[in-house]
């Protein structure tokens, strides 16, 4: 969450290129506004592996985006879709 709404997706891939996670995910969904072509300021990122998971959600909190563009800090969580396997994951 707080993603930026003029960061693309290829923006959000090098974001976490950039810490680290290149090659540990392997879908971004960036959800755009239809009228405007702006991201909404929320992404999805499925990582293959758990562990991959579980650092995301310890380290991309609180971090700049773009700090040119935004003073926006991102939030970190997990899915809606997903809530009901948080046990699963290791989040409760």
């Amino acid at each position: 969450r707080h993603i930026p709404n003029r960061v693309r997706k290829e923006g959000l891939r090098a974001f976490l290129d950039d810490r680290g996670f290149s090659s540990t995910y392997d879908i971004v969904v960036l959800p755009c506004d239809a009228k405007t072509k702006r991201n909404r300021g929320y992404g999805f990122v499925n990582f293959v592996q758990h562990q991959d998971f579980l650092r995301a959600m310890r380290e991309l909190g609180g971090l700049q985006v773009d700090a040119k563009q935004s003073k926006k800090i991102t939030q970190v969580s997990v899915a809606d879709e997903q809530l009901g396997s948080k046990r699963r994951v290791g989040l409760q």
